[in-house]
C-alpha cells in the first residue's frame, strides 16, 4: 500500500515537472525539448481513432483502456518518443497504437527492440544509425519511468 502511494507521488511529481517546465534530455551533441503544456491522453486518442474507424464508442474506450494500463505513464513515454524522434509523426504513432490495441498486441514503449520494430513498421524501412541511437536513449529513459 505504501509503495503504491510512493509511486503515485513520484509519478505526480514527474508529470508536474514535465507539464510545467520544459525538459531537456541530452545525448552527446543532441538536445531535445518537450514544451507541450498538457499531453493528450494516448488512451483517448486511440479510442477516438477506433471510433472513427467504425467501432462503437463504448467498445473503443474499453479496447483503449485495456491496451493502455497506466495512461499517464504511457502518455509520458509516447511524448518522450515523439520529442526525440522527429521523423515520427503523432498521427502515425496513434494509428499504429490503435491497430495494435484493436488486435490486442501489447506495445512496450520502454523496450528498445519494440521501438525499433514499431518505427520500422510505421516507416516501412530500417531506421538509420542516428535514429537507432535516439531510440536506445529514449528506451532507457522510458525504462526509468516504468521503474519509478
Amino acid at each position: 500500500m505504501m509503495d503504491n502511494k510512493r509511486n503515485l507521488i513520484t509519478l505526480t511529481l514527474l508529470l508536474s515537472a514535465l507539464v510545467f517546465t520544459p525538459l531537456m534530455a541530452q545525448e552527446g551533441e543532441h538536445h531535445y525539448t518537450i514544451t507541450q503544456v498538457k499531453p493528450a491522453s494516448v488512451s483517448d486518442e486511440i479510442a477516438s481513432v477506433l471510433h472513427d474507424q467504425g467501432l462503437d464508442e463504448d467498445a473503443a474506450v474499453r479496447v483503449a483502456a485495456r491496451f493502455v494500463e497506466d495512461d499517464t505513464r504511457f502518455t509520458v513515454m509516447a511524448e518522450m518518443l515523439l520529442a526525440s524522434c522527429k521523423t515520427l509523426k503523432r498521427e502515425e504513432l496513434i494509428a499504429y497504437l490503435s491497430r495494435e490495441a484493436l488486435y490486442r498486441q501489447p506495445v512496450s514503449l520502454h523496450s528498445y527492440g519494440q521501438l525499433v520494430s514499431m518505427l520500422t513498421k510505421i516507416k516501412q524501412q530500417t531506421p538509420d544509425r542516428e535514429t537507432l541511437q535516439k531510440l536506445s536513449h529514449i528506451s532507457k529513459i522510458n525504462e526509468r519511468l516504468i521503474q519509478s
